[in-house]
């Protein structure tokens, strides 16, 4: 396996390797794995579970834990994402099951740019939906 980035850790747990520093971060971690990756989606819903003091990771003692509701805990996210680049921006959170989704692989967004038939979807299905949520729109607008 080539390293997946700049940031090479040689002290890796994989034998005489170097591998990029997430590898020693995923090394006890729990989760979907692959290539030895925890999935960014779960990497977000565990970010987003700790911020709002719903379930803190294994082994991690916080004297001073976070409660934010989910609009507050997601806006941080949001912030992390689109204004200092810290948080990838292409996971995003269903505005109707609030589940988080890898807009790259699934799901959409609809706003006044998308249209059916010439006909701009109207405002109440605008929105970010995951494949499991996305409207019938061709429906709605007939």
């Amino acid at each position: 396996m080539e390293p997946k980035c700049t940031m090479y850790y040689c002290d890796c747990y994989h034998e005489n390797t170097c591998y990029c520093w997430r590898c020693k971060r995923n090394e006890n971690a729990t989760g979907e794995l692959e290539n030895n990756y925890i999935s960014t989606v779960n990497k977000m819903t565990e970010l987003l579970e700790y911020l709002m003091d719903v379930r803190i990771p294994d082994g991690v003692i916080v004297a001073s834990r976070p409660k934010l509701s989910l609009n507050k805990a997601w806006s941080l996210i949001w912030f992390l994402q689109e204004i200092t680049g810290c948080l990838p921006d292409n996971i995003e959170m269903c505005d109707k099951c609030d589940g988080l989704y890898d807009s790259n692989q699934e799901g959409c967004h609809i706003d006044d740019q998308y249209a059916v038939d010439g006909k701009v979807v109207p405002k109440k299905y605008w929105g970010f939906h995951c494949d499991n949520c996305v409207p019938d729109i061709e429906y709605y607008v007939r």
